[in-house]
């Protein structure tokens, strides 16, 4: 919860205790109970809204290691791709060599 909107949570339990006060008893012990189930309800969407924090983190975690992971396939497919490429340039340059040596 920001500061502000904590303030005005604060602020307007205070107001309802004092009308909690002038109250009769049976309808004091309804609006403090629902002061309690309030506060917890809070509570749970905190913890809650924590939860949410951390998933989101450790997915942002997995997304940066897929990408890594993705980032060195895509590395070593170019080198090999690259290799096969030098590898075909030999072979040709081979038969060329080959061929002048025939033709001579």
């Amino acid at each position: 919860m920001d500061v502000q909107s904590n303030r005005l949570f604060q602020q307007s339990l205070c107001e309802s205790r004092s009308i909690v006060d002038n109250l009769d008893p049976t309808s004091a012990r309804l609006i403090n109970e629902l002061q309690k189930q309030l506060g917890k309800v809070k509570g749970d969407y905190a913890v809650e809204k924590q939860k949410c924090r951390y998933m989101a983190r450790d997915h942002l975690v997995e997304l940066k290691r897929l990408r890594e992971e993705h980032e060195r396939r895509l590395d070593s497919s170019l080198e090999a791709l690259n290799l096969r490429k030098d590898q075909e340039k030999e072979m040709e340059l081979k038969r060329l060599e080959e061929q002048m040596l025939k033709q001579k």
